[in-house]
Order: C-alpha cells, then structure tokens, then sequence
C-alpha cells in the first residue's frame, strides 16, 4: 500500500486507523471512524475538484506489516497523524 504521504508535494492532513479484523475494539470504534470520515469531508473538502485538505485511511494492520513497521504500531487500533508536506518523517500515533 501506499499513501500519498510519500508524495513530495502532498499537501493534505492524513489520518490513518490501523485495525486488525477480528479485534472488538476495532468493530466498536468502526461506526465512530466513519461518522469521523463523512463529518469532515463534508465540513474540509467542499470543492468536488479541489485537492482534499484532510485524507483518511483504513489499513489492515494484519496485512500492511511494513506500513504497521513503518509507523510503529504494536497495538489495535492505533491511529497515525501526519501533517502535510513531512513525507510521513513527522507521525504522530497513539494507540
């Protein structure tokens, strides 16, 4: 997978869940994530065209071993912040 955060002009926020299929917290949190996804497109991203100010994505954290390397992640679900134009060199994560 890759995300656009390795873009050297990538401009938007990115906003990763990591989450691991038969993980409860995981299912409990989905509908959450969701609502979270819709709320700011609608609210961030009001040009249809327009590049997107906020980006979200959902990876399997069984499957992306690399990426859940890359950023670290020992837990599920954990969520990763990365601020435009860092090439992903500046995460914020918490799990």
């Amino acid at each position: 997978m890759v995300l656009p955060d390795d873009a050297p002009n990538h401009s938007s926020h990115i906003l990763i869940e990591f989450f691991m299929p038969n993980c409860r917290f995981c299912k409990e949190f989905k509908d959450d994530w969701n609502l979270i996804v819709q709320e700011s497109y609608a609210q961030h991203n009001v040009e249809e065209n327009a590049p997107k100010k906020v980006e979200f994505f959902l990876v399997n954290g069984i499957k992306e071993i690399e990426l859940r390397r890359r950023y670290k992640i020992n837990g599920f679900p954990s969520f990763v912040y990365l601020r435009p134009g860092t090439r992903g060199k500046e995460a914020v994560g918490y799990e």
